[in-house]
């Protein structure tokens, strides 16, 4: 890694910790786009480190146009992530997904691929078929444990900053404001 950059990723890590434990104590103070920014700086400069700023760039648009796409399908249809709705808490939207979405799947996205790449190895080109699959793989899992973490958690939190569902998440239905058409059953 070039100089200065190791210790501008470490300040952004310690910064994101102590954002993190701070929140978990006083839930709800610290707005949601400061706790974005931390990974997503993260993400953007050690990938860029790693895989130069065209490769980074490219993930970065990769992961804002398929969140927001899977995201809005799935307001509409209810596939692939069931039927939900997010309320004007979390700012201006694209189409239905309010656009911190994005970034915050591109951050959480790139943590848990390096995290995998840690634990696996990591894919080159000339890397074997098992590298090639089970780092991928990881990372989904990873992305899934952070996902299942998150969606209570918002669900049933202030309904300024919620994401509604229809169904009862981990056993606790909740009514949030929001268009009658979308408004819970």
């Amino acid at each position: 890694m070039k100089k200065g950059v190791t210790p501008l990723l470490w300040t952004l890590v310690v910064i994101d910790v102590v954002l993190t434990l701070v929140n978990a104590v006083f839930p709800n103070n610290i707005p949601i786009l400061i706790l974005i920014l931390m990974p997503l700086a993260f993400a953007l400069f050690h990938g860029a480190q790693r895989y130069k700023w065209s490769g980074i760039i490219t993930f970065l648009v990769m992961c804002l146009v398929v969140s927001n796409v899977l995201e809005n399908t799935s307001i509409l249809t209810g596939f692939p992530f069931g039927h939900y709705y997010y309320t004007s808490g979390l700012g201006p939207k694209l189409f239905l997904v309010p656009l911190v979405i994005g970034p915050a799947y591109f951050g959480t996205g790139y943590l848990a691929w390096v995290l995998s790449t840690v634990l696996i190895g990591d894919v080159r080109p000339k890397a074997s078929a098992f590298m090639t699959f089970a780092v991928p793989f990881m990372a989904s899992f990873m992305m899934v444990a952070w996902d299942l973490g998150m969606d209570p958690s918002s669900s049933n939190s202030l309904p300024s900053t919620c994401v509604c569902a229809r169904r009862a998440v981990m056993g606790r239905s909740r009514r949030c404001p929001g268009p009658t058409m979308l408004r819970p059953s």
